[in-house]
């Protein structure tokens, strides 16, 4: 079971970067999160409720909605009162990226004096069409301005979207999760025929 955001004895982190559906990125965020959870509590950023990422709801976290980019002069308020409403509300950021559309959350983070800004791309490429892979050029030097630290799932990804400063972080795997069990193995095989 993953321990409750609510705790706020821990250092909090605000997490950005997860689409309300099941992807990649969604899977190993939670990962890294639930083997995090007993060291730090984290909250979401996200322009909708998440609704369908199991792992956020299970951490009774809080969710903090944002306006998209298409509502600009909105989203740069809610951004600014998330961060100065209560100063050093959190002590980390983690801003997950398949396209840089979003790399504003680190530059209102870095305003609000936010010692560790961390930008983790998942892709090796800008993901999106024309119009988001556009803004996602406009935006990198953004991105390495306003992070501090500057993780990727691969050499490829890291290079891609910061040169050559980053660390590679592999994407997490629970072996546990893949262990031997003979009575699953039992009930899998009956199911199955």
């Amino acid at each position: 079971m993953v321990s409750s955001a609510l705790d706020h004895n821990k250092p909090r982190v605000l997490v950005s970067g997860l689409s309300n559906g099941l992807g990649g990125t969604e899977i190993v965020v939670g990962r890294y999160i639930k083997a995090l959870s007993s060291y730090a509590t984290f909250e979401f950023l996200a322009t909708s409720d998440l609704s369908d990422v199991a792992f956020v709801h299970e951490m009774n976290s809080e969710i903090h909605i944002c306006p998209d980019i298409d509502r600009p002069i909105k989203r740069f308020e809610y951004l600014d009162h998330l961060f100065q409403d209560e100063p050093n509300r959190y002590q980390a950021v983690w801003c997950n990226f398949n396209h840089l559309l979003y790399a504003d959350v680190l530059r209102a983070a870095q305003r609000a004096n936010v010692s560790v800004r961390i930008a983790h791309s998942h892709s090796s490429r800008f993901l999106g069409g024309l119009p988001t892979q556009v803004i996602s050029r406009f935006n990198r030097r953004a991105a390495l301005r306003n992070s501090n630290v500057r993780l990727a799932c691969s050499k490829e990804a890291g290079s891609f979207f910061w040169g050559d400063n980053f660390q590679v972080l592999p994407n997490a795997l629970n072996f546990n999760d893949m262990e031997y069990d003979p009575v699953s193995r039992v009930v899998i095989r009956e199911e199955f025929g």
